[in-house]
């Protein structure tokens, strides 16, 4: 723990150790003492002091407790704990102190400062009006996430909640984005550590992320501290101009390692045996982001905290804290993930309170009209199900539903720019794609992407993006489809006797279908 540092030696104030438990440590003999305060252990190891009692102060231990015993000395200087902060920990994998832990030499910053710091005021905060891109045609539409907000991923375990965050940090390389990414893990297994760090490696974006490790067999001290390092981090970057994505994966474990904290220093438990503090915790942990202004630099620190729900319950306490917290959120579903939709979002439950202004005027009026189609298949998708007689109407509402859900899947690999998602809906929102089963819609969304990023393609479809409104992009989005249409690597429509508005039943349309296919 090299770079944990006591500062200038002031005058130290010694005492006893009195009891240590499970990284909790007693000490008493000490008057003149402030919380976050650093100690030192006879046998060299260190802590950070947490509460106070009548007659014991407690510190957590950070690190190795079994090699402190009762009545061991332990100095105490009235100096914050730091970190070291700056460009060079871009690239390199860290535990919550600033320890390397990648095995490329020792970490030399020019630059360290305290771990803890207070929040920006409002009066040097900025309006958030400038999207951060995601690649994802369903988040970057439905649910825009602008750079200084706070956004929540709530999910249950596998369902991609992890992959996607992942996904978005590759993202930001490939775009050009300038946007710092730092990945925050709390009680992580060490082999998705490990899977993570070569996934980033091989899509040459580990030199534009700063990955901070809490691991399941670190002290739980250690893991407490890591979103706080993940932050200061962050601020320091901020406070330099550039715009920063954190991510914290996941708030649920943080709690429940407080959790745990705080009732080994035997306070009051609260609902769920949480101490009543848990909400300040977390909040004065994600005020810290925002968009600033530029006497304090002009960056930004956008936050995507994770959630971890158990089937599919998002009432529980510390999820419905962190939403009341954030700025929205972004639901995935099980249900949907056995469904193969990648990624499982539920456009229906998630919300983005203030990323919609941050889209242009092209793409809000073409997300806003897919939202809508959107909630209309989905309001009589179960209906549909039941095998009941439909309207025209209503099965034409059906075919394009299925159409735009197999239109905006994703696997981990795939990004999609903010220009190209504007004809993609643009052709979603149109009749062409009816001309094509559902079945190889897939194949029909990775072709057309194909043919949009073509270097004769790519200065009309950004051209349309900029423009002032929809109805003078319409012109330059219906050439491109057209276009599209009578490309010779098209694949081409498959003939049908009718449409599926056509079809007076879901019955006779399903059966249509199969024979088509045969």
């Amino acid at each position: 723990m090299n770079n944990l540092r006591l500062g200038p030696k002031k005058d130290f104030v010694s005492g006893r150790v009195e009891s240590i438990s499970n990284g909790i440590c007693q000490i008493s003999g000490i008057s003149d003492i402030a919380i976050d305060s650093v100690v030192l252990f006879q046998s060299g190891c260190k802590g950070l002091v947490i509460d106070f009692s009548e007659n014991y102060c407690s510190a957590l231990v950070l690190g190795d407790f079994t090699t402190i015993k009762k009545g061991d000395y332990v100095r105490v200087v009235e100096e914050q704990l730091t970190i070291p902060v700056g460009d060079e920990l871009l690239g390199r994998v860290i535990d919550s102190l600033g320890n390397a832990l990648d095995e490329k030499g020792a970490i030399m910053t020019k630059k360290i400062v305290s771990l803890e710091n207070i929040d920006k005021t409002v009066f040097q905060r900025k309006d958030i009006n400038h999207q951060l891109e995601t690649g994802f045609l369903l988040i970057d539409s439905q649910i825009p996430i602008g750079r200084g907000q706070r956004e929540l991923f709530i999910g249950e375990k596998r369902i991609g909640k992890e992959e996607t965050a992942v996904q978005i940090f590759k993202n930001q390389l490939i775009n050009q984005s300038g946007v710092v990414s730092i990945y925050v893990t709390i009680g992580i297994q060490t082999s998705f550590v490990k899977r993570m760090v070569e996934e980033i490696s091989q899509a040459e974006a580990l030199n534009n992320t700063v990955i901070i490790v809490g691991r399941a067999s670190d002290p739980a001290p250690l893991n407490y501290l890591a979103p706080f390092a993940g932050v200061r981090i962050a601020e320091e970057m901020a406070e330099r101009g550039k715009d920063v994505l954190i991510i914290f994966d996941n708030m649920t474990r943080h709690a429940r390692i407080y959790r745990q904290i705080s009732l080994l220093l035997k306070r009051a438990p609260g609902r769920e045996a949480y101490p009543g503090d848990i909400f300040y915790l977390h909040a004065r942990l994600l005020e810290r982001c925002g968009r600033f202004s530029d006497e304090v630099g002009g960056g930004s620190i956008t936050a995507i905290p994770i959630v971890e729900t158990v089937s599919e319950d998002i009432t529980d306490y510390i999820t419905t804290n962190l939403m009341s917290i954030t700025d929205g959120h972004v639901l995935f579903l099980r249900s949907l993930f056995h469904k193969d939709r990648r990624p499982a979002i539920s456009t229906e439950y998630s919300v983005s309170r203030i990323g919609g202004r941050t889209q242009s005027a092209v793409f809000r009026d073409l997300s806003n009209e897919l939202k809508i189609r959107i909630g209309r298949y989905d309001e009589i998708e179960n209906l549909a199900n039941f095998g009941a007689e439909l309207q025209k109407d209503t099965l034409k509402i059906i075919e394009r539903g299925k159409r735009i859900y197999s239109f905006a899947n994703q696997d981990q690999n795939t990004n999609i720019k903010i220009p190209e998602q504007c004809i993609m809906i643009y052709f979603l929102l149109s009749d062409y794609i009816l001309q094509w089963p559902t079945e190889i819609i897939l194949d029909i969304a990775q072709n057309f992407l194909k043919f949009l990023t073509r270097p004769e393609n790519k200065d009309k479809v950004n051209q349309a993006e900029r423009v002032e409104s929809l109805e003078k992009a319409k012109p330059i989005y219906e050439a491109l489809c057209q276009k599209y249409l009578s490309d010779p690597e098209t694949i081409k429509p498959i003939n049908r006797e009718a449409m599926p508005a056509d079809k007076e039943s879901l019955q006779d349309l399903l059966k249509g279908m199969d024979e088509q296919l045969k």
